[in-house]
């Protein structure tokens, strides 16, 4: 599918971006037998110009592709803000974070902004 979007402002991309990402992960997940078959790890808000990055019980690795997808959608918005927030997370596996701080720094690379959330002393220091 192709996307025109008109006017261009963050709320109009981020509803086709959210759309692309659901359409997306639900044929994915059709074919899939794992126990979050049909939940996302992640959801995606503007609050206040800042994209809030929401991570759930449900995120691993499988999220990653549709997360990239999603902030590739939005890195040519300038000022970028982005909020990776993990509070609803107790603990985070190595290989489901360090993609996603390898995203951090690609948005960073793009003259973005990247602030964490987190709530876990653990997640913390693995964030820092």
């Amino acid at each position: 599918k192709h996307y025109i979007i008109k006017p261009i402002d963050s709320e109009n991309l981020l509803s086709v971006v959210n759309e692309v990402v659901h359409t997306d992960y639900y044929l994915e997940s059709d074919n899939s037998d794992d126990n979050h078959a049909n939940v996302q790890g992640f959801e995606i808000n503007n609050v206040e110009g800042k994209f809030v990055i929401k991570f759930n019980a449900c995120l691993d690795r499988s999220d990653h592709n549709l997360l990239k997808m999603a902030m590739n959608g939005i890195l040519f918005i300038k000022p970028l803000k982005v909020e990776m927030n993990f509070d609803s997370l107790k603990s985070v596996e190595k290989e489901v974070i360090e993609p996603l701080l390898q995203l951090a720094r690609t948005i960073e690379e793009s003259d973005g902004e990247v602030s964490y959330s987190a709530t876990s002393k653990t997640i913390r220091e693995m964030l820092s």
